[in-house]
């Protein structure tokens, strides 16, 4: 029997209702399908044997990165992608990936995630997916069955690599993949014009029940730590995982006090205040990184964010100008102030930042498309 081509790599719970569109999507372009399931209680598995899977069956034990390196264990192909089932990948795609497979022009291949979510969720709950967020099209209507119109916040990530033992993921919680045992180690390569489209963050409710069911029990053993350390490190994870803004701002205000000055602690504050629907709040939170580290760029675009929330896009424009001096050279600056001015339908200022940020990062997918949306800017 001849080795497969593709092996899918994919970890499932209770992911009924994701998986029959997957299967219908992928059927023809996996050689194998390798699915392990971590405890469903749904109906999964019934999905899968149905459609001619064998799902195979993992107990759970905390550990993102060692469920996909089990799941790894079991392929067989030349070549493994790994994918989720709230992630697709088109037809034209799977067509362009296959024949850069048989060119053998790298040895693992990045691979650009489009993460849709709608606007509102943006503005409501975080602070940073503004500054990544690519504005609406409808190009990708036909994968949904749908008349609406969502933007992204694009990412990039290693999914499809050789089968070699030196690949694994690392990191229990967040895992990535890590070559650090491979033959192949910087042997990366880019396939142009494909991207992994991933709908997850569209379904909040259901996304929420995800995170309960999969990062319950981490959060449960984080959970138990947070009485007995003073540790910030351990409440930073912690907090990561509370889902109550409430409680999770609680456990942040203890990391602060022992870590006064971490960047990545006040930055999980700045949203959770912004969750609470304290915009005064976050807006102390950033001033007071700002007076810190007065060159910190993160904290400024959180800040001119906090009055975007505020529906005060004047003021968010005008505190960011007044950055200029600071960080002209920086290409997210005039991006996120090319934004801001969209709203404010000041296309001209908008017009000129997105031609800054572009001349400064020619090669940023999000920057490309606003630059190019503004060409023929609309006043209306």
């Amino acid at each position: 029997m001849s080795q497969p081509e593709i092996s899918l790599c994919m970890i499932v719970k209770n992911e009924e209702r994701n998986l029959p569109d997957f299967i219908k999507r992928h059927k023809s372009f996996f050689d194998e399908w390798i699915i392990v399931d971590t405890g469903s209680k749904d109906n999964t598995k019934n999905i899968l044997q149905e459609a001619g899977i064998k799902p195979h069956s993992l107990d759970w034990f905390d550990n993102f990165a060692a469920a996909r390196n089990h799941a790894l264990s079991l392929c067989t192909g030349k070549w493994v992608l790994s994918l989720d089932a709230d992630e697709w990948i088109d037809t034209e795609n799977q067509e362009q990936i296959l024949y850069y497979l048989k060119e053998n022009v790298a040895d693992c291949f990045d691979i650009p995630i489009k993460n849709y979510i709608k606007e509102s969720t943006i503005l409501e709950h975080n602070a940073d997916y503004l500054l990544e967020y690519t504005a609406p099209d409808n190009s990708y209507r036909s994968l949904m069955n749908s008349e609406k119109d969502y933007g992204y916040r694009q990412t990039s990530l290693v999914r499809l690599f050789k089968n070699h033992r030196g690949y694994r993921w690392v990191s229990p919680i967040h895992e990535v993949i890590s070559d650090e045992g491979s033959p192949y180690r910087n042997r990366m390569g880019k396939i142009e014009g494909v991207c992994i489209h991933h709908f997850g963050m569209l379904d909040l409710e259901g996304k929420a029940e995800k995170k309960r069911q999969l990062y319950g029990d981490i959060a449960r053993s984080l959970q138990e730590k947070i009485n007995s350390t003073n540790d910030p490190k351990t409440l930073f994870e912690a907090a990561r995982f509370i889902e109550n803004p409430e409680e999770r701002l609680k456990v942040l205000e203890k990391a602060i006090e022992k870590a006064p000055k971490d960047p990545h602690i006040h930055k999980l504050l700045i949203n959770t205040h912004i969750e609470r629907k304290d915009i005064q709040g976050a807006i102390q939170t950033c001033e007071s990184m700002i007076e810190q580290d007065p060159k910190n760029l993160e904290f400024h675009l959180a800040l001119a964010q906090c009055h975007v929330n505020e529906k005060d896009t004047h003021h968010a424009a005008k505190t960011l100008k007044s950055r200029m001096p600071l960080f002209k050279k920086e290409p997210l600056y005039h991006y996120t102030l090319a934004t801001i001015y969209i709203r404010n339908k000041q296309f001209p200022e908008a017009q000129s930042h997105a031609k800054r940020a572009h001349q400064l990062a020619p090669n940023s997918p999000m920057i490309k498309e606003l630059y190019k949306k503004l060409q023929k800017p609309k006043e209306n």
